[in-house]
């Protein structure tokens, strides 16, 4: 099991941060607990985000940035690759209240159906978990259904 925040304003991947040499890779992806059996370490750190703890509170602050839904699938797929190219069972799940991520920008939804597509070629179940809120019901047709 692993953790990927997406759309954060913090990025880190595998060993770089933000202080890396050459960048961030992923840009608002931050791999909160690589693709592993969870450790002590990644339970504690879970329960503190459910119970907003201040320590950690900063990692799910929004990005300003617009954000590209085919550079986090993009992250997925390396993690994917690299931590579990012989896995029977496969499965990304995106929780999100984002039923529309690239409204716009034609482009990046054509980019991120693609970045789906190599998931699926590589076996990985893409599953979504759509939040909806009182005032707005989550629409998968707008992007989930067409891009994935």
């Amino acid at each position: 099991m692993g953790v990927l925040l997406f759309g954060t304003e913090q990025s880190k991947f595998q060993d770089e941060d933000e202080n890396s040499r050459g960048g961030i890779q992923y840009p608002h992806c931050y791999l909160l607990s690589d693709l592993n059996v969870p450790s002590a370490a990644d339970v504690k750190t879970l329960r503190a985000i459910v119970e907003e703890n201040d320590e950690v509170k900063d990692l799910l602050v929004p990005t300003n940035e617009l954000v590209s839904m085919s550079n986090m699938l993009f992250c997925a797929n390396q993690i994917f690759t690299t931590r579990a190219p012989n896995f029977g069972s496969r499965r990304l799940f995106i929780i999100t209240d984002k039923d529309d991520p690239h409204v716009s920008d034609k482009n990046a939804r054509s980019q991120a159906a693609v970045r789906a597509k190599d998931l699926y070629d590589l076996g990985v179940i893409i599953e979504l978990f759509p939040i909806s809120h009182p005032d707005h019901e989550f629409d998968r047709s707008k992007f989930y259904d067409v891009s994935f």
